[in-house]
């Protein structure tokens, strides 16, 4: 059988062909990004853009606003009010670890990128994050494949 996908064209057989098409369709599954913050206003808006305007569009962005007392929670409130793929949890300052520890209870993403809130991302970050795991999964299964003794070939173009 023969295949391609985001530039990689492939050659195997059977049940390995669609192993790696279950593999390949993971890179369309959703990214929660956790976003944690205590009174950061300074830096919250260009963090939360440079997410927003990812090449990768399947993202849940979940900001976690731990007690602020500036105008961080407002902020926040503001974003999930204009995008349906922002959701906000605010909480009881507890700190880094426990703001990320809420943040993933509420993730639904099939794979999570946590991003402090004074950082923020340049535009292709996840798209070249989910390629990077789609390599990494390829050459894993052409071990596998190979300690099988399948004949499964790559052509990465």
């Amino acid at each position: 059988m023969k295949g391609s996908s985001s530039g990689l064209v492939f050659f195997c057989v059977g049940a390995v062909y669609n192993e790696f098409i279950l593999i390949l369709e993971k890179f369309s599954e959703k990214v929660s990004v956790i976003v944690t913050g205590y009174n950061d206003e300074k830096y919250l808006d260009q963090c939360v853009n440079s997410i927003l305007n990812q090449t990768y569009s399947n993202i849940e962005l979940i900001l976690v606003d731990d007690g602020s007392t500036d105008n961080s929670p407002k902020i926040c409130e503001e974003y999930r009010q204009k995008y349906d793929q922002v959701r906000v949890l605010h909480k009881k300052n507890g700190g880094i670890g426990s703001s990320r520890n809420a943040g993933l209870a509420m993730a639904s993403g099939d794979y999570v990128l946590f991003i402090d809130n004074n950082n923020w991302l340049t535009e292709t970050h996840i798209e070249d994050w989910c390629n990077l795991l789609e390599k990494m999964l390829i050459f894993r299964l052409a071990i596998l494949t190979d300690s099988m003794k399948k004949n499964l070939h790559f052509y990465i173009g």
